[in-house]
């Protein structure tokens, strides 16, 4: 829906996190939007968010920056996107979006391609059943000018499954063969945990490549909260591999989290796979994966994109 002033302004609140307000933030290009049912996106004024779409299958190309600096007030999202349940898209092309905290939320099943992410505090966060962030490139931004300490992923997904239950688990978070650049006096973290909750910390970078001034923090992950997972993480909870640069090869992944995932080359090679397949649990304990209850065929998309 649009207004006089291009995005219509109502505000609707994540129900996650509440941030302060500071100075108003602008759209920096027009996006080549399409809402392919009709569904509205609604530009907050406010610096909790730039962009907020709430739709069932979104499309987005463009540029989107969140001028607020979070040295002077409290920052969030350059875009959320308020897909919600079952069935919900967000599909993102050749875009680029600018903030410091909170930079991108999400829910629903999600595909960035080929965009420039920067942020520094949880910059890539949310509730997605899973978010696919394939051959992007981001940067972790010091705007304090000082010593700081940054985690790139919150992950708050699916539901948790009961003690000798059944059930599935999104993929969550998958970072996938994509460039990470930490500013100077920026020691980073693949991820954090952000508070308890009947969910999972599920989050997984492959073949990242990270360069930069900055470093990595011990144990790859922050560890101040044990992130919310099942047996060793490598199907449910943090994991990375093939993952280079900066101080890396020093650093041994932390305790409860794994420097394996598991079926990686069946399960995590391709576009298809991470998006329209899960985590299986049996008996409170992950046995595999099968395929999502509402498969998003990106075929289309993927043509058009140019993608492998």
């Amino acid at each position: 829906m649009f207004g006089r002033h291009g995005w219509d302004g109502r505000r609707r609140r994540s129900g996650h996190r509440r941030r302060g307000c500071g100075q108003p933030v602008r759209l920096l290009r027009e996006a080549d939007q399409r809402y392919d049912d009709g569904h509205s996106g609604r530009r907050s004024h406010h610096c909790q968010r730039q962009v907020q779409l709430v739709g069932q299958r979104v499309r987005i190309r463009g540029t989107l920056k969140n001028t607020a600096l979070r040295s002077e007030v409290s920052q969030a999202e350059a875009i959320y996107f308020a897909g919600g349940g079952t069935g919900t898209t967000l599909a993102v092309y050749n875009s680029s979006f600018y903030s410091n905290q909170d930079t991108v939320q999400t829910s629903g099943v999600n595909w960035f391609y080929k965009c420039h992410i920067e942020g520094n505090c949880d910059f890539i966060w949310g509730t997605a059943q899973t978010a696919l962030f394939e051959d992007c490139d981001m940067r972790v931004v010091n705007d304090l000018g000082a010593d700081a300490s940054y985690s790139l992923v919150v992950a708050r997904t699916g539901s948790t499954v009961a003690e000798g239950g059944t059930g599935s688990v999104g993929k969550g978070y998958v970072l996938s063969n994509s460039a990470v650049s930490v500013d100077a006096q920026v020691t980073a973290y693949f991820g954090r945990d952000a508070g308890t909750g009947a969910y999972y910390d599920q989050a997984a970078l492959v073949n990242v490549t990270f360069a930069g001034d900055g470093s990595i923090g011990e144990g790859l992950w922050k560890m101040d909260t044990a992130p919310l997972s099942m047996g060793d993480g490598s199907y449910v909870g943090w994991k990375s591999a093939g993952c280079t640069g900066l101080n890396l090869a020093s650093l041994t992944t932390a305790d409860g989290t794994s420097a394996t995932i598991a079926e990686q080359a069946t399960e995590y090679d391709t576009h298809h796979h991470i998006l329209d397949r899960m985590v299986t649990v049996t008996a409170g304990e992950p046995s595999g994966y099968e395929p999502v209850a509402v498969p998003w065929d990106v075929t289309a998309l993927a043509v058009a994109w140019g993608a492998p």
